[in-house]
């Protein structure tokens, strides 16, 4: 069963993504790009996955810093207590890209799925 708090926690983080979805060109005064509807639908996706694969190792898993990215992508970080993990969400068809500190390794990668994601920051997470 899901904790109450991350539930909550989890579905406000969602609408912030969403939330994302209507920024126009520009957004940023310094020429950002839009974000797309499919790129937040990415990255809810991506949330969704990751506190999904993550939940079973880490009792209090940290809920993601979320925010736009002035090339049209989000971005998600979470701060855990043996490093970070980064996560660009793209607008389709790019790849997701991650980067990682885990016990003051660095990892920066393209990921072809949340699979292959998953399994290299996976440590981050117990």
């Amino acid at each position: 069963m899901t904790h109450p708090r991350l539930k909550s926690s989890v579905t406000e983080t969602v609408s912030a993504i969403r939330s994302y979805a209507g920024l126009q060109p520009n957004w940023d005064g310094q020429g950002a790009q839009p974000v797309t509807e499919a790129t937040t639908a990415r990255a809810v996706d991506t949330l969704r996955a990751m506190v999904e694969r993550a939940r079973p190792l880490h009792a209090d898993l940290p809920i993601p810093i979320v925010g736009p990215t002035p090339g049209g992508s989000i971005h998600l970080q979470w701060t855990l207590s043996r490093g970070y993990v980064g996560v660009e969400c793209p607008p389709p068809p790019e790849p997701l890209s991650f980067y990682a500190e885990i016990d003051g390794r660095e990892i920066e990668s393209d990921a072809t799925s949340l699979d292959d994601l998953w399994e290299t920051v996976r440590g981050a997470f117990v």
